[in-house]
């Protein structure tokens, strides 16, 4: 039986393309982190994202929109402020 008190989520994006074998794609990362933040908010497990890996530029874009879409799909609430 799996019923963590809490998630610590290693989102790591050095499995981009480009970055080295897996090749996934940003709309790939997104996915992956829309799945893992809907896995914690349906249990109402609080969940702890650490940002790792990822040694290109274009990796703060990648995560940046993750942030966004997840703030979209009311998984994390960003503040009044975000846009």
């Amino acid at each position: 039986m799996f019923d963590p008190e809490l998630v610590v989520y290693n989102a790591g994006t050095d499995i981009l393309d480009g970055e080295g074998r897996l090749k996934i794609s940003p709309d790939g990362i997104a996915n992956r982190d829309e799945k893992v933040f809907r896995f914690a908010r349906e249990r109402t497990i609080p969940i702890v994202m650490l940002t790792s890996g990822g040694y290109m530029k274009s990796s703060a874009r990648v995560i940046a929109d993750s942030m966004i879409n997840l703030s979209k799909k009311c998984l994390i609430d960003m503040g009044k402020n975000a846009t």
